[in-house]
């Protein structure tokens, strides 16, 4: 839902689709179905617990990583000129228009997307076997 959001507001701003903002959404979902697939994949092959848990941390602190290093830049981490600039960059936007026609056929394939993700693979990790752990 933020990248549509993130196109939603692109649009309104623009009054056009700009490609670097496409581009940068198309990224955003590749990433998105990247990390996906990934933390499937680990949670299906791997035996030992801790393993599962320390792959599925860093699918997580890179799925995080941009906003977690804006948070970390608004602290002063990086020194006061880029706090100063980014503290200052908060703001509001209030449009004074309806939606895009595409943005509620868009929310309502996302959520369909999410939710019939989250009930199949539920279902297979309930209906799969139990990895057995080699012995050493």
């Amino acid at each position: 839902m933020d990248i549509m959001n993130y196109l939603m507001v692109a649009e309104f701003m623009f009054h056009r689709r700009s490609w670097e903002v496409s581009f940068t959404a198309l990224v955003r979902v590749i990433m998105s179905f990247v990390i996906i697939a990934s933390n499937i994949a680990i949670f299906m092959r791997l035996t030992n617990p801790a393993d599962v848990w320390l792959n599925m941390s860093g699918f997580a602190f890179i799925a995080g990583l941009g906003s977690d290093m804006l948070d970390v830049a608004k602290r002063g981490v990086f020194g006061h000129d880029i706090q100063r600039t980014v503290t200052a960059l908060n703001y509001h936007l209030h449009f004074m228009s309806l939606y895009p026609e595409w943005f509620h056929n868009a929310r309502s394939v996302a959520l369909v997307a999410c939710a019939t993700t989250i009930i199949v693979f539920s279902f297979v990790t309930f209906k799969m076997g139990d990895n057995i752990c080699s012995e050493a």
